[in-house]
C-alpha cells in the first residue's frame, strides 16, 4: 500500500532527461509546469508501446499500413515529436548559427552553412534529434530509477557511495573531473547497468560474412541476429556474483575491469 510519503518519480525523472535533452539541442529548457513537456512524454509513451510479434518480412508492410492499435500509436508518437522538433529548430535555423556553436542545431546549421546541404538537411537534423529524444529520455530515466531501487535497498552501499561523493566533491559542484577520483561512483554506476539490464537484446543486425560458432553450428551472410544483453549481464564466467548486485572489482572478470580502467 502506498502512503503520503511514497515517492513516484517516474514521471519526474523523464521530464529531468527530456530537459536535459533540450537544453543540449535548443539551447533551452521546458517548464515542468508546461503542458508542452506532457506532450512529449506522451509521444514517447506511445512509441514504447508493445508491438505484436511478427514475421519479420511482415513489419515493412504493417509501417505502411498500421493495422495494430499499438502500431498506430507509435506511429502517431513518432510523428508528434518529429512535429515538435520541426516547430523548434525553424526559428534557429532562420536565425542562424553562432560561431562557435553553442547548441546542436546550431552546429548542425554551421556544417551545412559550410560543407552545403548534401545529406546535412533539416529532414536529417530531425532524425538525429528524434533518435536522442527516445533514446536518451526512457533510457536514462529507467537506469536512474533502478539506481533509487538498488540505494533504497542496500543501505550500506549508499553510505558507501555519499562517502565518496563527500570527500571528493564536497561542498563544491561536481564536474567531469571529479569522476577519475570516483571509482566506487563508477562501479556502482555499471553494477546498475548490469544488474537492471533495461535493453534485454541487442537490435538486429545483420551477418556480413558467414561465420562459425565454437559449436561448430555456422550463421549464414545476410542472417538477422539478435544478441542477448541479458545473458551476458548473467553469465557465471563473466561475473563472481552474476545473480548478485555487487558493485566492486572482486566480482568482475578482467573482461568488466575494463570498464572501470577507460
Amino acid at each position: 500500500e502506498k502512503s503520503s510519503n511514497d515517492l513516484e518519480p517516474t514521471r519526474l525523472l523523464a521530464k529531468v532527461f527530456c530537459n536535459t535533452i533540450c537544453t543540449f539541442i535548443f539551447g533551452s529548457r521546458i517548464e515542468y509546469s508546461d503542458p508542452e513537456i506532457e506532450i512529449i512524454l506522451g509521444c514517447i509513451d506511445m512509441f514504447n508501446l508493445k508491438n505484436p510479434l511478427l514475421p519479420e518480412f511482415l513489419w515493412p508492410l504493417i509501417a505502411m499500413f498500421p493495422i495494430f492499435p499499438s502500431m498506430r500509436k507509435r506511429k502517431e508518437g513518432i510523428q508528434g515529436v518529429k512535429k515538435y522538433i520541426a516547430s523548434r529548430i525553424q526559428p534557429l535555423l532562420k536565425s542562424g548559427p553562432r560561431n562557435p556553436p553553442e547548441t546542436l542545431v546550431e552546429a548542425y546549421a554551421l556544417d551545412i552553412m559550410e560543407k552545403g546541404s548534401g545529406q546535412l538537411n533539416k529532414d536529417s537534423l530531425i532524425a538525429v534529434i528524434y533518435e536522442l529524444f527516445f533514446a536518451g529520455t526512457e533510457t536514462s530515466s529507467t537506469t536512474l530509477l533502478w539506481f533509487f531501487a538498488f540505494m533504497s535497498t542496500y543501505s550500506e552501499i549508499q553510505e558507501k557511495l555519499f562517502a565518496e561523493v563527500q570527500n571528493v566533491v564536497g561542498n563544491g559542484k561536481l564536474n567531469l573531473s571529479h569522476l577519475k577520483e570516483m571509482n566506487y561512483l563508477q562501479a556502482v554506476q555499471f553494477e546498475v547497468q548490469r544488474f537492471g539490464c533495461i535493453a534485454q537484446t541487442s537490435g538486429p543486425h545483420v551477418i556480413l560474412e558467414t561465420i562459425e560458432l565454437s559449436s561448430g553450428e555456422k550463421i549464414p551472410k545476410g542472417q538477422m541476429t539478435a544478441g542477448s544483453i541479458h545473458w551476458v549481464m548473467r553469465h557465471s564466467d563473466l561475473w563472481k556474483f552474476p545473480k548478485e548486485f555487487n558493485p566492486s572489482l572482486e566480482g568482475r572478470s578482467w573482461v568488466s575491469k575494463i570498464w572501470l580502467t577507460i
